[in-house]
Formats: structure tokens, C-alpha cells, sequence
């Protein structure tokens, strides 16, 4: 049986907000009572329960995603001995799955002066710091884990993803290589380290290691989508539409792929078509502000200038800093 801490956290990197991973979490397999959550908590809770027990409960309460329950036990662990840095661990892993991230940290953080050398804490704590958007720090705490673990290749990947985040590419390169000497068989390192050869204009090369992503994990609709990206971006919009439609077939809900989509839907002037791509991605995402501005431009395409504009203040509501959208805007309202 698999331990609770074995590699909890597993990052899939569909944005920064979507570029940046959400973290996952392996754990073992339990089975709860249905009961209502303050029934279970008042029932998990016993008189005499030992810290190690509270703690066994609370593991079990995150895999069910009952995250609230499993912190009023990790807190009744922690009551009983502050010391306790699995109490501590998880009380994080359970904050930071609910978004509240600075309360994660200092949960994590607890857990580390209890043992400076938890690398999974220091793996918690980089990615609650991603969800704070403090990236630097975040390499800071993966390097740390990395100090600790060396061969924790899902680190060296979402290490890599934060480098190229902040376009360090060369440095992102060497993480990704690195995960692959000790994992080749990770779909997920083959399609990041494709998206990075994207980035860095080498699209044949993204192509081939997008393809062995795929050869891995047929069903890995991100890397179906930066497959799309790649033959899009050689002017292959056909073949992209092919790749959009497999990642959508997987995952329905995929807001950028529906973006991508209705980009090369334009390209080959199906402006019809594209904008039911575009109000497909909106439908999923309706924050998305790049599929707004491009609704719009699909929009003032087809002379329906008024919806156009509307589209474009949409675009900037979602995000005023989408220039883009901005000069759109500016430039249909000035005339």
C-alpha cells in the first residue's frame, strides 16, 4: 500500500492560471461512512483518539476531498502535539487544495522547522507559492526539495515550466532533461519540454517530443493541443484542427484548445466557424479575455461591429491589461 506523503503533489500546467499547474494528489484508496460532514467530523473526532490516528483521518478526508473536515483533524492533532509535522504537512496539502495558500504556507512552513528536510513540505510550499504568484520563490522551495531528492523528476518538470515561465529557457531546458534521465516514460516531461522548443522556435523538434508525450499517453489532451499550436504556427491548420479536435474529444471543456481552434479556423477563412469556437471556449471559461478579443476580431471580420465592440470591453473587463483588446477597441470607437 502505497504511503499518503509518496509523491502527493503532481502538477499539470494548464495555466499559470491555465499554463500553471494545478497540483494532484496521490494517495491511498479508503472508504468513508456517508454520513453529512458535521456528522463525520463529530464521529471522526473520538475521545482518546491518538495524534497518529487524527492524523490517519484527516489523510483519508483529503483523498475524499473533504478538506474542511480533514482540517478540524489535523488541528485536533496539532492540539495535541504542536510537534507532530505530519499534522502540520497535511493541514497544509489540505489548505492548499481549497486556494487558501498563504494559510498553506505557514502550515508548510511549520511542518519544515519541525524537519527542514520534508521534501514533500518544501514541494507544498512551491506550489502554494505559484498560487500566489510568486514564482521565484517557488523555484526557491523546488530547489529545496531538489537538494533533499535529487531524483523527484515531477519537480525538475515543474521547475522547468516555472523557468520558462519567467523565459529563462535555457535553464527550464536542463530541468527537463534532467527529469528525463531519471523518468523517460513521463508523458507529461516529453509535452513541457515540447512546449518549451515551441517557445524557442524549434517547432519540428516540439512536434517529435510532443509526439512521444503522445506515444506515452494517447489521451494527454495538452499535448494534443501544443501539437496543435506547433503545426499551426508552420501554417499546418488543417493538421492543427486535427490536433484541437483530438485534445477537445479528450477533454470537452478545454477552454484554450477551443481558442486555438477558432485561431485556425480564421486562418483558413471559416469565420462562421470560428466563432462558434470562440463562444465554445467562452461557454467554459467566460474570464478567458484573449477569446473575447478574438471573438471580437472574428466578429468585426463578419461587419457586426457593434457585437465586435462589445466583445473587445469584454476582453478588457476580463483583463485590463490585454493591449490588444485595448487597441481594438480604441481603434473601432475612434472611428
Amino acid at each position: 500500500m502505497e504511503n499518503y506523503r509518496a509523491r502527493p503533489m503532481r502538477q499539470q500546467w494548464k495555466n499559470l492560471r491555465h499554463r500553471l499547474f494545478s497540483a494532484g494528489l496521490i494517495l491511498i484508496a479508503v472508504s468513508l461512512s456517508a454520513c453529512s460532514n458535521r456528522q463525520g467530523v463529530s464521529q471522526l473526532i473520538e475521545d482518546g483518539q491518538s495524534v497518529g490516528q487524527l492524523v490517519e483521518r484527516g489523510n483519508e478526508l483529503t483523498q475524499a476531498e473533504r478538506y474542511e473536515e480533514a482540517i478540524t483533524l489535523y488541528e485536533q492533532a496539532i492540539t495535541q502535539d504542536s510537534e507532530q509535522s505530519e499534522a502540520w504537512f497535511g493541514k497544509g496539502d489540505s489548505l492548499r487544495r481549497l486556494e487558501r495558500h498563504a494559510e498553506a504556507i505557514n502550515s508548510y512552513d511549520e511542518a519544515i522547522e519541525i524537519d527542514s528536510d520534508d521534501a514533500e513540505a518544501w514541494y507544498g510550499r512551491g506550489n502554494s507559492l505559484i498560487g500566489l504568484e510568486r514564482y521565484e520563490e517557488a523555484i526557491a522551495s523546488f530547489d529545496k526539495t531538489l537538494e533533499i531528492d535529487p531524483d523527484y523528476s515531477e519537480v525538475w518538470s515543474d521547475r522547468g515550466v516555472l523557468l520558462m515561465e519567467l523565459q529563462q529557457y535555457e535553464e527550464a531546458l536542463i530541468s527537463f532533461d534532467t527529469a528525463l534521465e531519471i523518468n523517460s516514460d513521463d508523458t507529461n516531461i516529453w509535452s513541457n519540454r515540447g512546449h518549451l522548443l515551441r517557445a524557442l522556435g524549434q517547432y519540428d523538434e516540439a512536434i517529435a517530443n510532443l509526439d512521444r508525450a503522445l506515444e506515452i499517453d494517447p489521451e494527454n489532451s495538452l499535448a494534443w493541443n501544443n501539437r496543435g499550436i506547433s503545426t499551426a504556427l508552420q501554417e499546418r491548420h488543417e493538421e492543427a484542427l486535427t490536433n484541437y479536435d483530438k485534445a477537445l474529444e479528450i477533454d470537452p471543456d478545454f477552454a484554450r484548445a477551443w481558442s486555438n481552434r477558432g485561431q485556425s479556423l480564421i486562418r483558413l477563412g471559416r469565420y462562421e466557424e470560428a466563432l462558434a469556437s470562440f463562444n465554445k471556449a467562452l461557454e467554459v471559461d467566460p474570464d478567458y479575455s484573449q477569446a473575447w478579443n478574438s471573438q471580437g476580431g472574428t466578429l468585426e471580420i463578419l461587419g457586426r461591429i457593434p457585437e465586435a465592440i462589445e466583445s473587445y470591453e469584454r476582453a478588457i473587463d476580463a483583463d485590463p491589461s490585454n493591449q490588444a483588446a485595448v487597441n481594438n477597441l480604441r481603434r473601432l470607437t475612434m472611428r
